[in-house]
């Protein structure tokens, strides 16, 4: 208990990706909610009750309810310069995450997309923010994997 003392509250995992696509199409993948379960880090099993709005560019929801917690993933602010930020609220808002993406036009036809998770922990569970790059860095990597064989398929 006393490690956690000298552990920071907050925790980010970053990785990036080369895609061979522009960045428009790109930013279209992440906000579709018709391509978003083709990419997205985290898969939903017994999904007891969905719901997905979508009434603009900048405002996605996607509502599920999975054993009796609500849970929403929110697209939260889109500015000109291909950032998405989104709000991950879990278990009931028990739980919440900020997921940033950044996408860097490098060409014409090819865009660097770097994908960052980030959240707090409470004193006594902060030891777990030493493993949350081994264990959602796996997930970032299989997302942007996903989402880069969508997004150059489209070509």
């Amino acid at each position: 208990m006393i490690i956690n003392a000298f552990i920071p509250r907050g925790y980010r995992v970053e990785r990036s990706i080369e895609i061979a696509q522009d960045a428009e199409t790109i930013l279209l993948n992440i906000h579709s909610p018709k391509t978003y379960y083709n990419w997205m880090p985290w898969q939903i099993p017994k999904i007891e009750h969905l719901i997905m709005e979508k009434d603009d560019v900048a405002n996605t929801k996607i509502n599920w309810i999975r054993d009796h917690k609500k849970n929403q993933i929110m697209i939260i602010a889109t500015n000109k310069s291909n950032n998405i930020n989104m709000q991950i609220n879990l278990d009931n808002d028990k739980r919440k995450l900020k997921a940033i993406f950044i996408i860097s036009p490098i060409e014409s036809d090819k865009s660097r997309i770097s994908f960052a998770l980030q959240g707090e922990r409470t004193f006594i569970t902060r030891f777990m923010n030493l493993l949350m790059d081994k264990f959602i860095g796996k997930e970032i990597n299989l997302s942007l994997n996903k989402l880069k064989q969508l997004s150059e398929k489209e070509r």
